[in-house]
């Protein structure tokens, strides 16, 4: 119990990490079959996601990348998948319009103008401090919005940092195919978002300290799971553009 709460507590998962160790652990105990060789026990985990996790006093490693030795862990280049903010959303929606015009739109539809641009400058403050820190240790780094986030640039990149919430980190995550490649989720409005995806909202105020971390060997790489989703139904419904909801 003590290894699903902080594991929920500081790593990332597709699906809710305490959900899925019970489910699986249960399913397995009234299957009468033995555990298969993955998940937090061990062994790799097929179509899994890795991350780097930072131990925090109080708390026992928990990983299954046993035979990855951190210190060895040397990346040259990162690629940042930063969020759409609210702002930029509506920016890029009411292109045409000026900033007091959009102020004036969005305050017609009863949303908060200001707050919604204080939000938008704590996110890229943060982003920044983000590419900051990496290059501050030598790194080449990337930003990429998510619609420049494709296979070639998953490709070039060491490690995948993701600068949002749980859903930039879903994001990053799912263009990955090779499990040996890292992702990190930084929670970059910790204030108002929980981020249970990403690193405990301690590294958001500190980001420098979570890069000195990993470049130093301070961290158990996790394996998360994942689930693949197959859509069977007519082609022309199926490749109907995606709707985006933006709190």
């Amino acid at each position: 119990d003590t290894e699903l709460e902080y594991q929920c507590h500081i790593t990332i998962a597709y699906i809710h990490p305490v959900m899925m160790n019970k489910c699986t652990r249960l399913a397995w105990r009234l299957l009468d079959l033995p555990r298969p060789p993955f998940g937090s026990n061990g062994g790799h985990c097929p179509g899994g996601v890795m991350t780097a996790w930072l131990a925090t006093p109080g708390t026992r490693p928990s990983s299954s990348m046993k035979n990855w030795d951190p210190a060895q862990f040397k990346p040259r280049k990162a690629v940042i998948l930063t969020k759409v903010s609210r702002y930029e959303y509506e920016k890029l929606q009411h292109d045409k319009l000026s900033e007091r015009q959009l102020e004036e739109t969005l305050t017609k539809r009863g949303s908060d103008y200001t707050m919604i641009r204080y939000h938008h400058n704590v996110h890229k403050a943060l982003e920044q401090e983000v590419v900051k820190g990496l290059e501050s240790v030598g790194m080449e780094t990337k930003v990429v919005k998510r619609y420049q986030y494709n296979d070639e640039v998953v490709k070039w990149a060491d490690l995948i940092v993701t600068t949002g919430g749980d859903g930039t980190f879903l994001m990053g995550s799912s263009k990955i195919l090779n499990r040996n490649k890292p992702i990190l989720g930084i929670n970059t409005d910790p204030t108002r978002s929980e981020g249970h995806l990403c690193l405990p909202k301690h590294y958001s105020f500190n980001v420098q300290e979570a890069i000195d971390a990993i470049f130093s060997g301070r961290f158990k790489w996790f394996f998360r799971r994942r689930l693949r989703v197959t859509l069977i139904g007519a082609k022309e419904k199926i490749d109907q553009p995606p709707v985006e909801l933006h709190d």
